[in-house]
C-alpha cells in the first residue's frame, strides 16, 4: 500500500502539470509559482493543494525508506516517470539555461557579455519567450562548462522550448543515475551498504522534484564533485584535480572543498607524499578550471560578481536575519552581513576540520566525507546570499553515504518540510511570503544545529538507520 500511496500522491501533485503538455499555449512563465499552471483564476487553492500533497509525499517517503526492503522493484522507475513527466512550475531556471545556450548557438554571441534583450526582435523567438521577463537583461552567470553544454542542448532543440526542456530533463536524469553510481563507490569505501544509499536517494521527493521535474543543473556539478572524490580516494590525484576543476567550471561550490581535500592528503599520506599528491592535484585542477574560463570573455568576472551579490531577501537567506544584528553590533561600515558570514565561515570551518582530523585520523576516507558534508553545509548557511532548495543536494550527496544518524536526520527533515513551504515564499501576499521564508530558514538552521550539537564521534555511528527518527 505504501508504494501505491506514494505514486498516487505524487500523481495528484503533478496532475495539473501533465495537462500543460497538451495545451497550445504551453505555460512557461505565465504560471510560475502557480502549481496548477493557470487552470484556476486564483492560484491560492492550487498552492494549498500543493502544500498538502507535498507534505503527504514527504511523509510517505520517510515511511517507504524505512521499509524499502519489502517494497516492489517497480516503485523506483515508476516514481521517476511520475516526477520527470511534470512541467516545472515552481522553479523554471531550465528555460534560462536554454535561452543562454540559444544565444550562443543561434545568434553567435557571448552570453557573458550580451543579454537576451539586446538581440533585435528577441520577443519573437519562442525560446526567449519561455524566460521569466525579469531575466531578459541578465548575463550568463553559470560556469563556462555548463554554458557550452547549454549551447549544445539548445542547438539540439531546434529552437523549441518543449524539446529543450525534455533534453535538459534527460540530461539531469542521466546525471542522477551516474551520481548514484559514484555514491555507491564512496559508500562502499565507508562500509555503508548500497541499500542505505538507495533508500534515501532514489525516492527522495526533494531530489526528484528539483532534478527530474525542474531539471536544475546541480546534478552535473555534483557528478563532477563525486568523481573527484572517488578518484582521490583511489589515489588518482591528477584526474581528481581535473574533476574538481570541472566542477568549479560548472558552479563554484567545489572551491569550498579544496581545503578539505588538502587536509585529507595530509592525513592519508606521509607529508612528502602528500605534497607531491597535492601538486598533481593542483595541475589537474588548473587543467579542469583555467581552459574553460578562457573560452569566454568576461565569464569569470560575471560569475564572481553574481556570487558576490548581496542577499535578495528571497528563499530564506540567513543574511536576512544578520542585517539587524550587524547594525546593532556597531561593526565597521565595510562589514556587511555577507562579509561577517564569510569571516565566520572561515573560523568555524577551520574548527570543524581540526576536530574531524583528530576524530578520524585513523580513517581518512570518513574524514573526507564527513568534512565535505559539514563544510558544504556551512558554506551554504554562511556564505551564499540566497538559499534555494536544489542547493541542498550538495551536502545531501555526502549525507547519503554516511551511516550517521544525525546527518540522516538532517536530510530527512529538509526532504519533508522544504517543498511544501517554498511555494509560498516567492510570490503573493508579503506577510505570507515572510512567514514562509522564516519557516524555511528556521527549519534549515534548527536541523543544522541539531546535527552540529550531536557530539558523538562520527566514526562510531555506523549502525543501520532504517529505524532512525525523522
Amino acid at each position: 500500500m505504501l508504494a501505491q500511496a506514494y505514486l498516487a500522491a505524487s500523481g495528484l501533485l503533478f496532475l495539473p502539470s501533465y495537462l500543460a503538455w497538451f495545451r497550445r499555449d504551453f505555460p512557461y512563465t505565465s504560471s510560475e509559482f502557480d502549481p496548477w499552471i493557470g487552470l484556476l483564476a486564483n492560484p491560492l487553492p492550487g498552492r494549498i493543494a500543493h502544500f498538502v500533497l507535498c507534505l503527504i509525499v514527504g511523509l510517505l517517503f520517510v515511511a517507504i525508506a524505512r521499509r524499502v526492503d519489502t517494497l516492489p522493484r517497480w516503485l523506483v522507475p515508476a516514481s521517476w516517470v511520475v516526477f520527470a513527466a511534470a512541467v516545472p512550475a515552481i522553479s523554471i531556471d531550465v528555460f534560462f539555461y536554454l535561452a543562454k545556450g540559444w544565444l550562443e548557438f543561434n545568434y553567435g554571441v557571448n552570453p557573458y557579455t550580451v543579454a537576451v534583450n539586446e538581440i533585435p526582435a528577441y520577443a519573437a523567438d519562442p525560446i526567449f519567450q519561455s524566460m521569466v521577463p525579469d531575466w531578459l537583461a541578465m548575463l550568463g552567470n553559470y560556469g563556462p562548462v555548463f554554458q557550452k553544454i547549454s549551447a549544445l542542448l539548445a542547438g539540439a532543440s531546434g529552437g523549441s522550448p518543449v524539446v529543450g526542456l525534455i533534453l535538459f530533463k534527460l540530461l539531469s536524469a542521466v546525471c542522477l543515475l551516474l551520481c548514484r553510481t559514484q555514491l555507491g563507490t564512496i559508500a562502499a569505501r565507508l562500509g555503508t551498504p548500497m541499500r542505505e544509499v538507495d533508500r534515501w536517494f532514489l525516492l527522495n521527493p526533494l531530489v526528484l522534484y528539483c532534478f527530474l521535474t525542474a531539471a536544475h543543473n546541480d546534478t552535473l556539478l555534483m557528478l563532477a564533485v563525486l568523481l573527484g572524490i572517488t578518484h582521490i580516494l583511489q589515489r588518482h590525484y591528477w584526474s581528481a584535480g581535473c574533476w574538481v576543476g570541472v566542477s568549479i567550471s560548472l558552479k563554484t561550490i567545489g572551491v569550498f572543498l579544496l581545503p578539505v581535500l588538502f587536509v585529507y592528503l595530509i592525513i592519508d599520506r606521509p607529508l612528502r607524499d602528500a605534497l607531491i599528491a597535492a601538486g598533481k592535484g593542483a595541475a589537474g585542477l588548473s587543467l579542469g578550471l583555467l581552459p574553460p574560463f578562457a573560452l569566454y570573455q568576461h565569464s569569470l568576472d560575471v560569475t564572481l560578481a553574481y556570487i558576490g551579490g548581496y542577499a535578495q531577501g528571497v528563499r530564506s537567506s540567513v543574511f536576512v536575519l544578520l542585517d539587524p544584528l550587524v547594525g546593532a553590533a556597531g561593526l565597521p561600515a565595510a562589514m556587511t552581513p555577507l562579509e561577517l558570514g564569510r569571516l565566520s565561515f572561515c573560523l568555524v570551518a577551520c574548527w570543524r576540520l581540526y576536530r574531524n582530523a583528530k576524530i578520524h585520523r585513523a580513517d581518512p576516507a570518513r574524514f573526507l566525507i564527513v568534512s565535505s558534508f559539514e563544510i558544504v553545509l556551512l558554506a551554504q548557511l554562511m556564505t551564499i546570499p540566497m538559499m534555494n532548495e536544489w542547493y541542498l543536494f550538495w551536502p545531501m550527496c555526502f549525507a547519503f553515504c554516511l551511516n550517521d544518524i544525525a546527518a540522516r536526520r538532517w536530510m530527512v527533515k529538509l526532504s519533508v518540510v522544504y517543498l511544501p513551504v517554498v511555494v509560498w515564499a516567492i510570490r503573493g501576499e508579503a506577510a505570507v511570503a515572510f512567514v514562509a521564508q522564516l519557516t524555511i530558514l528556521c527549519v534549515l538552521l534548527m536541523s543544522a544545529f541539531d546535527y552540529f550539537r550531536d557530539g558523538r564521534p562520527r566514526a562510531c555511528a555506523r549502525t543501520s538507520l532504517s529505524s532512525s527518527s525523522a
